[in-house]
């Protein structure tokens, strides 16, 4: 709960929030944004004029972000252009903020580790140069993509650090914003209390000044900690305000971040028609921004909006465009890894279908051949009886050696397509694809009692950095089929990999009573058999892999999508809890649900955790395989 103080100034807020508020909607109108803002629209009339070198990199920078709130990929064009004319006049401070600029692009799109690229370089420039104010913005982004990747840690270092830069510079605004990002690491951490004081701190310094972009931040920081303490219509009107103020600045990111707090502050009051609403204006608004974090976040709460209310089709589709977008933000290179091996799967099979029509042809066509031979030696027969002995002889040798090519063909008929069902089965399950070939195409079912097991190597992607394409295949492909071999031998079923990443479950297509028994199993002998596995590169370290674990048991949906491209998948709560247990589990730990522990108590050993806060607001009592009991 709020301090009394802390709940005063909020209750004196939205006091203030209800006068501007008198006459907004409870739904805003649709709109799309247009390609240049108003402001960046008057300041390439400027840039046309006859201006100095230094003048024109300043007005490109001032276009770049004008358009950070409308247009991404506009904005990062005239942002790298206003670089270009930088470097070559040697403007060292318009290059630390072309820099800076081209990083906001990336941040706002996902991309944090090139954002953080760019936010260094203007950084270490800044500091060449002495600009405090420069270095605090800069501190102030690096603290925002540490942010944006859960690196709670790092991000409070950098944020308080370029807090104390604002506060002594006395930079109002910089000063609100750096409390606001205060306080949305608070909140991660559950401290509302402290949260709710961050973000009154912004408003209390914002007091008295036309900041209405740092006002309107404060608002939405401010809405989401009152949705958090479960005061929702407080929530609700701090949102409206945010949505208001920015709607008045033509601010589309902060519209979509504003429509997204109304959409989840409206879903947790029942009100889903009106939560679908807001959110599907800021899907709108996110698309045409390529502003992918906030369109991933839209489309998992759409999918939760839409299971709610029963529509549980609505509901799968929006998951999986939520699932394949956060992959995508994830990893590119594991993404492109991924459309390589795919690639490479469809030139197999397609080989093998040619394979598969060139042997039919060539059946049919001894067939024929067969067929005539047999008609022109019936005629020989009765054209020349003189000769018939003989050419019975011949058509008889004839006739075996047709029939041994014949049976040759057949041999290689059924070899391809036995190879075409091996790579079938190389994708689905056995019982699944044996349906599909009989004509099933539509296959989703509900499991009631299995058990979902999620494992990550650590640090890979930075680990094998420096090594060559192929070796870097090759050594996952020599991991991964270790992995298969164990889940093979505890009767898991491999359901993909993404990337450095590995997710298998017991318990389906086929029931299996023992199934949370033998994930237990598997995820030790991961443990055991990753650590035979090291990275020799010029930046890593000679030693060990480790992988992270996460298990739970419980229901899932399970069912094949895709018409040219297979995919047996899961969805469901299960699914979700367990990835989260593994991404905030522990190194070479396999980290277990209380369900988990309550099943595998009896025969296996276990060190408690405690409450683990994981993502989507859920605390759950959480456990540590150690190792199976012996008699």
């Amino acid at each position: 709960m709020l301090a009394f103080g802390g709940l005063c100034r909020c209750a004196l807020f939205l006091l203030c929030l209800m006068l501007p508020l008198a006459n907004l909607s409870a739904q805003t109108p649709r709109a799309k944004p247009p390609v240049h803002s108003p402001q960046a629209d008057s300041l390439e009339r400027i840039l046309a004029g006859n201006l100095s070198d230094t003048a024109r990199v300043n007005i490109l920078i001032e276009i770049a972000r004008a358009l950070w709130a409308t247009n991404l990929e506009e904005s990062r064009k005239y942002a790298t252009e206003a670089l270009t004319a930088a470097n070559l006049i040697d403007y060292k401070k318009g290059r630390a903020n072309a820099l800076n600029t081209i990083g906001v692009t990336y941040y706002y799109q996902g991309w944090y580790d090139i954002a953080l690229s760019y936010h260094r370089q203007a950084l270490d420039l800044r500091k060449s140069l002495n600009d405090s104010a420069g270095i605090g913005h800069s501190t102030n982004n690096i603290g925002l993509i540490y942010l944006g990747q859960r690196k709670n840690d790092e991000a409070r270092s950098y944020l308080t650090e370029a807090l104390q830069i604002y506060k002594t510079l006395r930079l109002k605004g910089s000063t609100a914003v750096a409390y606001n990002n205060l306080g949305i690491i608070f909140r991660r951490q559950k401290k509302l209390d402290s949260a709710a004081q961050m973000h009154d701190a912004a408003l209390k310094v914002l007091e008295g000044t036309n900041n209405r972009a740092g006002i309107a931040l404060s608002y939405n920081s401010m809405g989401t900690v009152m949705e958090d303490i479960g005061s929702y219509n407080d929530a609700l009107r701090f949102q409206q305000g945010a949505f208001a103020l920015y709607q008045e600045l033509l601010n589309h990111k902060g519209m979509v971040n504003a429509l997204y707090g109304q959409a989840s502050v409206l879903a947790k009051m029942k009100r889903p028609s009106e939560a679908l609403t807001q959110l599907n204006q800021a899907i709108d608004l996110a698309s045409v921004m390529s502003s992918r974090p906030e369109l991933r976040d839209c489309y998992e709460l759409l999918s939760q909006i839409e299971e709610s209310i029963g529509n549980i089709q609505g509901a799968l589709f929006h998951f999986k465009r939520f699932e394949a977008l956060k992959d995508s933000l994830i990893s590119e290179e594991s993404a492109a890894r991924s459309a390589e091996f795919n690639a490479q799967y469809d030139s197999e099979r397609k080989v093998k279908q040619i394979e598969l029509l060139t042997a039919q042809r060539e059946g049919q066509k001894i067939q024929r051949n067969l067929l005539l031979t047999i008609i022109l030696a019936s005629m020989i027969a009765v054209a020349l009886v003189y000769m018939r002995y003989r050419t019975k002889r011949k058509s008889e040798t004839a006739l075996q050696n047709a029939n041994l090519q014949l049976r040759e063909k057949n041999d290689l008929l059924s070899e391809a397509r036995q190879t075409a069902e091996a790579l079938l089965l190389n994708v689905l399950p056995k019982p699944i694809a044996s349906r599909m070939q009989a004509g099933e195409h539509r296959i989703a079912e509900h499991f009631s009692d299995v058990t979902v097991l999620f494992a990550d190597i650590v640090d890979f992607t930075q680990l094998a950095a420096d090594l060559p394409p192929e070796e870097l295949v090759a050594f996952l492909d020599a991991i991964f089929s270790d992995f298969d071999a164990l889940a093979e031998r505890h009767k898991l079923e491999k359901i993909k990999t993404i990337g450095d990443a590995y997710m298998a479950v017991c318990g389906i297509p086929e029931p299996n009573a023992d199934h949370c028994l033998n994930v237990a199993l598997f995820a030790l002998d991961l443990i055991r058999v990753i650590r035979k596995y090291s990275i020799h590169g010029e930046s890593a370290l000679v030693s060990p892999l480790q992988v992270r674990v996460g298990i739970h048991t419980g229901s899932v949906i399970a069912g094949v999508i895709g018409k040219k491209k297979f995919s047996y998948d899961l969805w469901g709560d299960t699914v979700n809890i367990a990835s989260r247990l593994e991404s905030h589990g522990v190194a070479g730990e396999i980290h277990c649900s209380e369900d988990v522990y309550e099943i595998l108590k009896e025969s296996c050993i276990f060190e408690k955790r405690g409450e683990t806060a994981l993502k989507g607001n859920i605390t759950l009592t959480t456990y540590f395989l150690r190792a199976l009991k012996t008699s």
